[in-house]
């Protein structure tokens, strides 16, 4: 079926680690609505189910809730950490679907490879018809490789979200000669926007 692998909501204190999830048609791993305290750590994650390319076909999703509406289901301190991905789909995606944020997320030491054909090593992204907050969200000592003609390492669509304090620090991008660009980020300048870059290779 089109579903996730393991679903993770309202659940608190939650360790996932040293698992392997492969092949999950839609998404390996879902940690939605009112989840906090959460680590996932150490995993690997080999999808090469090619069902759906772009945002239903992720190995790590992370939900700020997805109750249309619902304004006080958040999402709170997730750490995504030394998981490896490989994926024919999507490796990592972050978003608010329905009402409610994204508060304390840390993505750090993982490596995210998508194979050609694939689509985004990493998508930040905001559903429409609410406004949105992120609170510090931290992306870090991450390793993305893009083979081919996949999407980008980094597709953000924010709109007018109120994007408090993301960081993107010492990551290392990788990506084919013939793609347009590593990072997209469209509509992410409006004067909500609070976006922070430094020391990355790409």
């Amino acid at each position: 079926s089109n579903h996730e692998g393991i679903t993770f909501m309202g659940c608190k204190r939650l360790t996932f680690r040293d698992n392997l999830v492969i092949d999950c048609p839609a998404r390996g791993i879902d940690v939605t609505s009112n989840c906090s305290d959460v680590l996932i750590h150490n995993n690997r994650f080999y999808n090469g189910i090619n069902l759906t390319i772009g945002s239903s076909n992720t190995s790590i999703y992370v939900v700020g809730s997805n109750q249309a509406d619902s304004d006080d289901m958040h999402t709170n301190n997730v750490t995504i950490s030394n998981n490896f991905v490989w994926t024919v789909g999507q490796a990592f995606k972050m978003s608010i679907e329905g009402g409610g944020y994204l508060e304390n997320i840390t993505v750090c030491n993982n490596i995210f490879q998508v194979a050609d054909g694939g689509s985004n090593g990493m998508a930040l992204w905001r559903e429409s018809g609410y406004l949105k907050h992120w609170y510090n969200i931290t992306i870090k000592h991450n390793t993305i490789v893009l083979s081919g003609n996949a999407g980008h390492a980094i597709n953000c669509y924010v709109g007018d979200d109120y994007i408090h304090n993301w960081v993107f620090t010492n990551n290392i991008f990788l990506t084919s000669y013939n793609l347009d660009y590593a990072l997209r980020f469209a509509n992410a300048g409006s004067g909500n926007t609070e976006l922070h870059f430094d020391s990355n290779l790409y």
